[in-house]
């Protein structure tokens, strides 16, 4: 039989104060109740239960061991709430929260890897999931209640979504001082395709992309080896291992460590307007409302 019907908050207390002041007449001042409506309340619950809570003797009320059970229990019921109100608070004050974010490659790799861990540092109450999708999947997560935010190369069209300027980005093209290109300022995406890539992994949201791109003209993109960050990428296309398109912001980091050659690419789809996504109308804890001005103030900062 499920006694959870039968729970009630202001029983649980009273009964507490109850068995702490072994009378019915203090217990019910402590709950702030009229002595009669306690002992109601009482009766009541033990007609509900099918047990005796409390016996009379002369030196006032006992618990019975069914009291003693129930007490206990109420004990931990208190606590856990007491718990809950706490935690709670932290949400409504901005201290905790959980965050599920999503954004692209460029996002991660370039600015998120830079100001996430100061920002959980600063706030050690707050969980952040974080995955890389490609930037046609972030809408769909934010209005599936996937994603809590998102930051997504081009603007959605989405009515539903907020859209917020970020940063602006652009994928430029890599190789080695002896590749044919190095000399060249600039180059169509189609004829990059000639030649052997070397690509971040196929669950990397680049690599999606880029795929998608060559799939347009109709030629394949050949790769020669996938590894896992832009470091490596730089250091392979340095052994001239393959060609290779990261974000101009990478290719400037490296390019100072790396023997390469930067070349800008011709295609309109290689400049890229990042933006912050998330539902409209929708009420936002406060942790989140701070994650997304830090996240604008850094971009501020960066482009000053």
């Amino acid at each position: 039989m499920s006694l959870i019907k039968h729970l009630n908050l202001v029983d649980l207390r009273l009964i507490i104060n109850i068995a702490q002041s072994r009378s019915i007449t203090r217990g019910a001042h402590s709950t702030n109740l009229s002595t009669a409506s306690a002992s109601k309340r009482v009766k009541n619950l033990e007609t509900k239960l099918g047990v005796n809570l409390f016996v009379r003797t002369p030196s006032g009320i006992t618990l019975t061991p069914a009291g003693k059970a129930y007490v206990h229990h109420a004990r931990l019921v208190q606590q856990q709430l007491e718990r809950l109100s706490v935690d709670l608070q932290r949400y409504a004050s901005g201290t905790e929260g959980h965050i599920r974010f999503h954004a692209n490659s460029t996002a991660i790799t370039e600015f998120l890897t830079s100001i996430l861990p100061s920002f959980l540092k600063d706030h050690p109450e707050t969980h952040i999931d974080l995955f890389e999708r490609m930037s046609v999947e972030i809408p769909d997560a934010i209005l599936s209640d996937v994603a809590d935010i998102g930051i997504m190369a081009g603007r959605p069209t989405h009515d539903n979504i907020e859209v917020i300027p970020y940063r602006t980005d652009k994928l430029v093209s890599i190789v080695s001082p002896q590749h044919p290109l190095a000399q060249r300022r600039a180059v169509p995406f189609r004829q990059l395709l000639d030649y052997d890539h070397v690509c971040l992994p196929d669950a990397a949201a680049l690599s999606g992309f880029l795929h998608s791109e060559a799939e347009k003209t109709g030629k394949p993109l050949k790769v020669r080896i996938q590894v896992t960050n832009c470091d490596s990428v730089c250091r392979m296309v340095e052994a001239d291992a393959g060609v290779a398109i990261i974000p101009a912001s990478a290719a400037q980091r490296h390019i100072r460590k790396s023997d390469i050659s930067v070349i800008n690419l011709e295609d309109s789809w290689a400049l890229r307007e990042l933006y912050i996504v998330r539902r409209k109308n929708r009420q936002y804890s406060p942790i989140i409302q701070k994650l997304q001005k830090i996240l604008l103030e850094d971009a501020d900062l960066q482009n000053r």
